[in-house]
């Protein structure tokens, strides 16, 4: 009789647990259903910019720390898609993982500075966790992005992070300073060139490197970034840019950028006699934009081809008459143009 009681109880008892367990796996199932639903319409509505629709789904009982199949969150997917409400809000939540890296290598940070969010960057920048360090697709970083697009204030608050790796080339082989100086961005390029990890010896696609882009920008506030460049040393003055057949002296006597032109000089290897595709020498430009110190410069180092005349037709010596330049500059473009005539002729001789 005491066996067969127990048996009962303990089939009651095993029975009434299976109940319970099928109970709670049935309302597991039906939570992450409705969580799985949740994400494909919040997914929906960033992708068909529905900013109403995904607002309302993020401020009800929406999990933004949810991770999707596809192995993004919805702050990545936000930035994605360019929608900076949705993001912010998402941000502001305190739970949207900006720290998470995703599908294809990128972080939300990354892809908010690929995007041009200014505000959404420089707001996950202020979580302290967005990960400025990381390196996403095909090389780039968050800084690399924020200098390319022009983010002077996002790349200004990046290198304050001080884990933004400036010295990061892409595979484009672009750097932060390449696209400081290229975007024209003087107070990021001079940030970039402090930290002495801004790599300015690097060339980029287009053979040009940072000094050469700060030189060909044609404005007076790179000069500054042009000179600190020529200062690490690792500017190459010396390096030629094709098919301008032009380098950064060259550039910066075109530009009338006086000081970088005679720190170049300075530095005795930046190619004074180079000839660009115009026809036009460093000389040339000088003259003609009444930059006499430089000119004189030129001209004491013997390459500077003073007897050259340019595609349309004119010499230094015309811009130095024209621009009534001192009389000691003319005579001395004189005296060296009729020197090296003479020894060419001589060299003709057999």
């Amino acid at each position: 009789f005491n066996i067969y009681l127990y048996y009962i109880i303990m089939h009651t008892k095993h029975k009434t647990m299976r109940k319970k367990m099928t109970k709670k796996s049935k309302t597991v199932k039906r939570k992450v259903e409705i969580k799985t639903d949740k994400v494909q319409k919040l997914e929906t509505y960033i992708k068909n910019g529905d900013t109403k629709g995904a607002l309302d789904i993020i401020s009800g009982d929406y999990d933004p720390a949810y991770i999707s199949p596809n192995g993004n969150t919805a702050l990545i997917t936000a930035c994605l898609y360019k929608m900076n409400k949705v993001a912010l809000k998402l941000i502001e939540t305190g739970k949207s993982k900006p720290q998470h890296i995703g599908l294809i290598g990128q972080t939300a940070l990354i892809l908010a500075c690929q995007n041009k969010m200014d505000d959404v960057a420089l707001k996950l920048i202020s979580t302290g966790n967005a990960k400025p360090e990381h390196i996403g697709f095909l090389g780039h970083t968050a800084l690399l992005w924020a200098c390319q697009n022009k983010m002077d204030e996002v790349a200004l608050k990046l290198l304050a992070t001080g884990k933004s790796r400036p010295d990061q080339v892409n595979k484009n082989k672009h750097t932060a300073l390449i696209h400081a100086c290229k975007q024209q961005l003087d107070k990021v390029a001079l940030k970039l060139l402090e930290t002495r990890k801004a790599r300015p010896e690097i060339l980029d696609k287009d053979k040009m490197n940072a000094l050469d882009w700060a030189a060909a920008s044609n404005n007076k506030k790179m000069e500054k970034v042009a000179l600190k460049i020529i200062e690490t040393g690792k500017g190459h003055p010396e390096h030629i840019i094709t098919p301008e057949k032009r380098n950064a002296l060259a550039y910066a006597c075109a530009y009338n950028m006086n000081k970088a032109a005679l720190k170049l000089l300075e530095m005795g290897n930046s190619n004074p006699g180079i000839v660009s595709i115009n026809g036009n020498t460093s000389l040339i430009h000088a003259c003609k934009n009444k930059m006499t110190n430089v000119a004189f410069k030129l001209l004491e180092t013997g390459k500077s081809k003073p007897e050259h005349v340019n595609k349309a037709g004119f010499s230094a010596l015309y811009w130095a008459n024209k621009n009534e330049l001192p009389t000691s500059l003319r005579e001395k473009i004189i005296e060296l143009s009729n020197k090296n005539k003479k020894t060419r002729k001589t060299k003709r001789k057999p």
